[in-house]
């Protein structure tokens, strides 16, 4: 990697996670009970910024940026975004479950946001939920089992800053989202990140989400940085107002050849509130179950803590 490129990367890095932290009064006060237990980037069931369980935002099972709260649930009136001068934060932990490499690699991928405003919030995201919307994966983050068992790198990616922004709320809440992604830091492969998050209300415990995407490769335009398509759904059930499940599908794959390399994956999730400030995250799924070359082999678990203010 360049000298020019590493002091870019770091300072862009640096800047955004200083600016994710800067303490802002909150215009958006809620009492305990009403605060919609977010993962940080992941929202509990969410649909769409990389939140955990999310479907692309990387919001933990949550339908905005924060984990569902069952009041706010059956109003139909979950913010899609978090709320001004909150910050979450959530900490993965994957493990490949796949044939033959199991363990093989285990990496930590931690996510960061804060609400800047109303209707925006910002964050740096590690995770697959919160990068692409789909929860399970494997490896990227901090990979912790060395070379001898999977890890390319100790560190090396994927890595986005991204930023979510209100449509609306209602029973039907959208989301912009969007922001760079660095898929690899060696290789430098950059992409642009364009998406939406969509959150529908179906009945007071049953939410349906979607985060659709595309990636637009910005250097090196070889085969692995072109444009990608992703769209995970989501249906969410809160079990009650500290259990909620879900599962996920959708289908993935790079625009230039998606017959031959298109992905379905199958995730299933759950999150635990322990209280009005944390929770835990589990989901275990197929990467690709249904998609080119399908086969149940490839295999993903993940569990996160999960902490907002």
């Amino acid at each position: 990697m360049s000298r020019s490129f590493k002091m870019l990367f770091t300072t862009a890095l640096a800047g955004a996670v200083l600016f994710s932290i800067h303490p802002v009064s909150s215009a958006f006060a809620q009492d305990d009970d009403d605060d919609a237990m977010d993962d940080g980037d992941s929202d509990a069931m969410d649909d769409g910024d990389g939140d955990a369980m999310d479907d692309g935002d990387g919001d933990a099972m949550d339908g905005g940026d924060g984990a569902m709260d069952h009041k706010m649930a059956m109003k139909g009136h979950h913010p899609m975004v978090l709320p001004k001068g909150k910050i979450a934060v959530a900490a993965w932990v994957n493990i490949n479950l796949s044939t033959d490499l199991v363990g093989k690699p285990i990496s930590i991928n931690p996510d960061v946001k804060y609400g800047v405003m109303p209707k925006l919030d910002v964050g740096v995201y590690h995770s697959s939920a919160g990068i692409t919307g789909f929860w399970a994966s494997n490896g990227g983050g901090i990979c912790l089992t060395g070379t001898d068992n999977n890890c390319a790198k100790t560190y090396n990616g994927p890595i986005g800053i991204l930023a979510n922004y209100s449509l609306g709320e209602g029973k039907l809440s959208l989301a912009a989202n969007g922001g760079l992604v660095f898929r690899s830091l060696d290789p430098n492969l950059m992409a642009i990140k364009v998406g939406l998050r969509v959150r529908y209300v179906a009945a007071p415990k049953i939410v349906v989400m979607s985060a659709p995407s595309i990636f637009i490769g910005l250097n090196s335009r070889d085969p692995s940085n072109k444009e990608l398509l992703n769209i995970p759904v989501m249906v969410g059930y809160m079990v009650s107002h500290v259990l909620h499940v879900g599962v996920q599908t959708g289908i993935a794959g790079p625009l230039s050849s998606f017959g031959d390399f298109f992905t379905v994956p199958l995730n299933l999730g759950a999150m635990y509130k322990l209280n009005s400030h944390m929770g835990i995250i589990g989901t275990f799924g197929f990467t690709n179950i249904a998609g080119k070359n399908s086969s149940a082999d490839g295999r993903a678990l993940s569990i996160a803590f999960n902490w907002h203010n």
